[in-house]
């Protein structure tokens, strides 16, 4: 599984997270509507290769993710402060990738393409999904 500290979408949501509660001022407004302009390529991108039930676990994802977040701070407004921030987190981000040799954007992209269920969202669905199929299986004996 792709660590998701190698995944920006996670720092993102991590740092809408801790908007949220307060701990930071910075709006993550800016970064979500370009997480979601970008999952949305991607989704073109993998549609046709990967599978329904992979599309269906990656859309789940992009709405827990991006679509609620950004709808709960629609109302707030982009200043300075949230641009500067943005580029910290970015240049973070890529610091971060830098150090641990990671080429993230091209792994994470072609895991999706190629069903092979490495990123965290789609990996825990699969999860979840097993469990569940084993609890029924379970209860059917």
């Amino acid at each position: 599984m792709i660590r998701p500290d190698f995944i920006l979408s996670y720092w993102i949501f991590a740092w809408y997270i801790l908007y949220m509660i307060t701990l930071v001022k910075a709006n993550p407004k800016l970064m979500l509507i370009l997480a979601i302009i970008e999952n949305i390529f991607t989704l073109w991108y993998i549609y046709g290769y990967a599978t329904i039930e992979n599309l269906i676990y990656f859309i789940l994802v992009f709405i827990l993710t991006k679509i609620i977040p950004l709808a709960t701070i629609w109302n707030t407004r982009i200043i300075k402060r949230d641009i500067l921030v943005s580029l910290c987190v970015v240049i973070a981000y890529i610091l971060w990738i830098y150090l641990n040799n990671a080429q993230i954007n091209i792994t994470t992209v072609h895991s999706l393409r190629e069903n092979r269920n490495e990123t965290p969202g789609i990996y825990l669905f699969h999860k979840i999904k097993h469990v569940l199929n084993s609890v029924m299986w379970y209860k059917n004996l």
